[in-house]
């Protein structure tokens, strides 16, 4: 049974929950709507409770035509949009007061391009990026973030996942492509699996495995033991104990949690 709902039409990347707290990033759906930071209390899951919201667009705090991805860690919020001028940037909020947060620090990323999913490991920010696969970010001066590492690979970086060293770029019809991160300063590709992977929007990684969310595609697991090398395990298509496909639109992320994966969809939730 559902404990509570809040009717706020979202996309995904954009919710993020830190703490006793919930932040939904309104993305563009019409240019005439009004788009809003929501800060919702979850402390009592029963009983959520609306704390504060915020414009994105056209005030001194915020001016994000087009939010793309937040990620909230500690008493930070991270987030990348695209502003009226079509460049992306990624700017960071002090969140300690929901009532009264503080733009601390922003940079831009490259005109033309989109920041679609941030990880946040220690004092880096991990971008994917729509033009430039993954961009690295040092976040350890909150008022001053700086670009310390881009490879330029002119892929189209939908997800991002950090582990171990290394950051692995769900990159749409490129499929999936390992970067050793282990200098920050200079990211190099390891290796990738683009074939017979396409529309690979989302990435998880447990162990020596990534869960691939490939859109109309499903989800494609591969084993990711030789990062040089990642190779395809299983491409599921099938529900479990069933013999017909799934009937999903499409599977827009993945979750790996106790031996499963969970599918968010489009069509079947």
């Amino acid at each position: 049974n559902d404990m509570s709902k809040f009717k706020i039409d979202i996309e995904k990347d954009c919710l993020a929950v830190s703490g006793n707290y919930a932040y939904i990033l309104e993305q563009d759906r019409n240019i005439n709507d009004e788009l809003y930071l929501y800060i919702i209390d979850i402390s009592e899951p029963t009983d959520p409770e609306f704390i504060a919201k915020y414009a994105t667009y056209n005030n001194d705090l915020m001016d994000m035509k087009f939010p793309k991805a937040i990620e909230v860690i500690g008493n930070y919020a991270y987030i990348t949009y695209v502003d009226d001028e079509d460049t992306s940037k990624f700017i960071i909020y002090d969140v300690f007061n929901p009532l009264n947060i503080v733009n601390k620090g922003e940079v831009e990323l490259e005109t033309n391009t989109a920041g679609n999913d941030i990880a946040i490991i220690g004092n880096y920010a991990y971008i994917a990026s729509s033009v430039d696969g993954l961009i690295i970010i040092d976040i350890s001066d909150k008022n001053n973030p700086t670009i310390t590492g881009d490879p330029n690979s002119g892929t189209n970086g939908k997800g991002v996942y950090v582990a171990e060293g290394f950051a692995y770029i769900a990159a749409g019809d490129d499929g999936l492509i390992i970067y050793d991160i282990s200098d920050e300063n200079s990211p190099t590709e390891e290796g990738r699996c683009s074939e017979d992977i396409d529309n690979a929007s989302k990435v998880t990684v447990v162990g020596n495995y990534a869960y691939v969310a490939c859109g109309i595609n499903g989800l494609i697991i591969v084993d990711i033991s030789d990062e040089t090398n990642p190779e395809i395990e299983e491409d599921i298509i099938y529900q479990y104990g069933i013999e017909e496909p799934v009937s999903y639109e499409s599977v827009n992320d993945v979750f790996v949690i106790n031996n499963f994966a969970y599918a968010v969809t489009t069509l079947n939730g």
